[in-house]
């Protein structure tokens, strides 16, 4: 399963999914030997999600409980959904003219000189160099696509140029990350006592 935040969905950046493992451990630290703990197989983040795999119900019990009691930090509103209901990715593809740039440099870029446009959640998983520069494939979250149609008709500027964002009509890494889900969660499943739940989630500071 996964908790999103209240209102937007695919909106967690990696430094909020940091705040929230370490919330996890924290809690954690609070317990006493021999009471009921928690256990977890996998914590990533994903698409603007954090996704952590628990080993047993009354894992997803203790996350839900201790949600209940205190928010990971002040302002944060997270809710609870099932891991095959997240928002499916994104996967679009853009050419970047000129000498090729490290990639976390060229989104930087993009939110800066685009207001309104966050990149934050975006991750680059192939990028393709020629000799006259470089084509980046990009998954982000359904949110990002659809405020970079809104602010710059998905053409954003960068460096001295105007970039064109244009989706990719096979989603072959959107499609691997959802095979490997759905391969996590038959793998839980197959745990001696209880049913194992995988649990994700998205969020975003009021």
């Amino acid at each position: 399963m996964a908790f999103v935040h209240e209102y937007l969905e695919g909106t967690l950046s990696e430094e909020e999914t940091g705040r929230i493992k370490t919330w996890i451990l924290d809690r954690i630290d609070t317990l006493t030997t021999g009471a009921p703990s928690p256990k977890f197989t996998e914590c990533r983040h994903r698409g603007g999600a954090l996704l952590i795999t628990c080993a047993d119900l009354t894992s997803v019990g203790w996350v839900k409980s201790e949600l209940e009691r205190a928010a990971p930090w002040e302002g944060a509103k997270l809710r609870f959904v099932e891991a095959k209901n997240l928002p499916k990715p994104v996967r679009a593809h853009a050419w970047i003219p000129g000498t090729p740039e490290e990639p976390a440099k060229v989104l930087k870029r993009i939110q800066i000189q685009n207001a309104g446009v966050e990149t934050s959640n975006w991750r680059v998983v192939d990028r393709r160099e020629d000799p006259k520069g470089q084509t980046l494939i990009v998954l982000m979250d359904q949110t990002s696509w659809d405020k970079l149609g809104a602010k710059c008709n998905h053409r954003p500027y960068v460096d001295f140029t105007r970039l064109t964002f244009k989706l990719l009509s096979k989603p072959k890494v959107a499609i691997e990350e959802e095979t490997k889900m759905k391969c996590e969660e038959a793998t839980v499943a197959e745990g001696p006592s209880e049913e194992p739940q995988p649990t994700a989630s998205t969020s975003a500071p009021q």
